[in-house]
C-alpha cells in the first residue's frame, strides 16, 4: 500500500529568491528558521522544497508569491526521472567519441552524436557535524569538601563547501554518467600536476 501523495514546489522564474524573502516566507512555519531560510538561499533553483503534503506545498506556494516569488506545486510523481548515475573513475576524450571505462579497465566508445546533455557545475552542500568538549569545574560538597568534576558538553556544526560536479546524459535518458572532480583522477584526461582539481575540471 503506498502512502499520502507527495508534492514539491517549484519556483517558476530564473530568478532566485534571497535570505530575506525566504525568512519572510519561512515566518509561517514552525518548522523552518531562519537559518533554513538562508541554506536554501545559497542553492535555490528550480526545486525549492521536496516531499511534503499537499496542503504543506500549497501554503509554501502562497507563502512564496506573497514575496513575489513565482512558485508552483507538481506531485512527486510527476517530476521527469533522471537515469541513476554511474560514477566514472576513468575517462577518454578524443574528437569522434569519448571513453568510459569499467572498474575492470575495458573501454567503451560513446560518438558525440549520442550525448544528450553535457551539464557542469559548482554544487553547494551542507554537512551535519558533531564537536564534544569535555571541561573540569570544582563542585563543593560538605562532606568531601571541593572536588573536580569532568563535564562533557557536545553541540552541532553545519560545514558548507562547493562540490564540483559534471554530468553526461546519453540519447534516450536511459544513461547517466557522473563525474566528481575531487574523486576524479584527471591524470587520463589532463596530466599536468601543477593544475589544481578546479582547474583541471574547468
Amino acid at each position: 500500500m503506498s502512502g499520502p501523495r507527495q508534492f514539491a514546489v517549484l519556483q517558476k522564474d530564473s530568478t532566485s529568491p534571497t535570505a530575506e524573502q525566504l525568512k519572510r516566507a519561512f515566518r509561517s512555519f514552525s518548522n523552518l528558521t531562519d537559518a533554513d531560510a538562508v541554506r536554501l538561499a545559497a542553492g535555490a533553483h528550480g526545486i525549492l522544497m521536496r516531499h511534503t503534503d499537499g496542503d504543506a506545498s500549497r501554503a509554501f506556494q502562497q507563502a512564496l508569491q506573497a514575496e513575489g516569488i513565482g512558485a508552483v506545486v507538481v506531485a512527486e510523481d510527476e517530476l521527469p526521472k533522471l537515469p541513476e548515475g554511474r560514477s566514472l573513475q576513468r575517462l577518454g576524450i578524443s574528437p569522434r567519441a569519448f571513453t568510459v571505462y569499467d572498474l575492470l579497465g575495458r573501454p567503451t566508445a560513446i560518438d558525440w552524436a549520442d550525448v544528450t546533455l553535457v551539464a557542469a557545475a559548482a554544487v553547494r552542500h551542507f554537512e551535519m557535524g558533531r564537536t564534544e568538549t569535555e571541561r573540569t569545574v570544582l563542585r563543593f560538597n560538605p562532606l568531601v569538601g571541593i572536588w573536580p568534576k569532568k563535564i562533557k558538553e557536545s553541540g552541532r556544526t553545519v560545514e558548507s563547501g562547493t562540490l564540483l560536479l559534471l554530468e553526461i546524459i546519453l540519447a534516450g535518458r536511459t544513461t547517466r554518467y557522473q563525474i566528481d572532480a575531487t574523486q576524479f583522477p584527471f591524470n587520463y584526461v589532463i596530466d599536468q600536476p601543477k593544475l589544481s582539481p578546479t582547474e583541471k575540471f574547468v
